[in-house]
């Protein structure tokens, strides 16, 4: 299922686990809703999971954004008229060598995105990735190609509880005790700026290609444009500045992401 780019992209990958010590690969596929699932496989395995593929459930697929199962998925078609997913049997992950990193934020960890197939070779239908690429076949059919960059707006709250006792184990989650990290109210201050500074350093070293971070009007919220590009795709660059740039490293700064508009 590889092209030539991608077999080259995994001897690559192969070095990169050994150079820098890596533990742990992180096999992640975007589900319908952008949310990152997958599996963390032992370092030492991981060149035989991306070439052989990593097997996951397919009730994966039928979640929604609470993480409740959505379908019925055993009943005949799983609720999506698909003998695929019924009775919540297997999809495979295979991975898409082109995209592996390094996280700087989680030590002697790689990621890599996957692509979703059934165990018969045939491609999930719904998977975002391969919606996206049969897309871009049929712009560049019509003589097209496609450049777009993000502005990711979201909130950044301090984390005051995080709701970790054994009763708070319900389902789903309660939402975490938050406070302001900035009062707001003041578009485009550099005051408000400067109280922030300290939580959008951590996101501006990695950002790879954001250009802007603008303070909006409510608070806490912050704007972040990314360069436009056709080289690296806009879903690609999403996912990983939700998967880290957000979440985990504003998280050691005693801080949550609550909210990305």
């Amino acid at each position: 299922m590889w092209n030539d780019e991608q077999y080259e992209a995994a001897v690559k990958a192969d070095k990169w686990i050994e150079e820098y010590g890596l533990e742990v690969v992180r096999l992640s596929f975007p589900d319908q809703h952008g949310i990152l699932r997958g599996k963390s496989i032992m370092a030492g395995d991981a060149a035989a999971a991306m070439r052989n593929g990593c097997s996951m459930t397919t009730t994966l697929l039928a979640k929604d954004t609470a993480h409740k199962t959505a379908f019925p998925v055993f009943t005949p078609g799983g609720g999506f008229g698909m003998a695929e997913m019924e009775g919540g049997g297997d999809f495979l992950m295979i991975a898409d060598p082109t995209t592996f990193r390094v996280l700087p934020w989680a030590p002697h960890t790689g990621w890599v995105l996957c692509d979703i197939y059934f165990p018969n070779g045939k491609p999930v239908p719904f998977s975002t990735r391969h919606l996206y690429r049969r897309a871009l076949h049929q712009l560049a059919e019509a003589g097209f190609i496609y450049m777009a960059g993000l502005e990711v707006e979201f909130h950044v709250f301090k984390l005051d509880d995080a709701r970790l006792k054994p009763s708070d184990a319900t389902w789903p989650g309660e939402p975490p005790e938050v406070s302001l990290v900035s009062q707001g109210y003041q578009y485009l201050t550099e005051t408000r700026l400067d109280q922030m500074e300290p939580i959008l350093e951590t996101v501006r070293r990695d950002g790879g290609c954001i250009i802007e971070f603008p303070v909006k009007w409510d608070s806490p919220a912050v704007s972040e444009p990314v360069q436009p590009s056709k080289r690296q795709p806009p879903h690609r660059n999403q996912s990983i500045f939700s998967a880290g740039n957000i979440k985990n490293k504003e998280n050691k700064n005693g801080t949550r992401n609550c909210e990305v508009v």
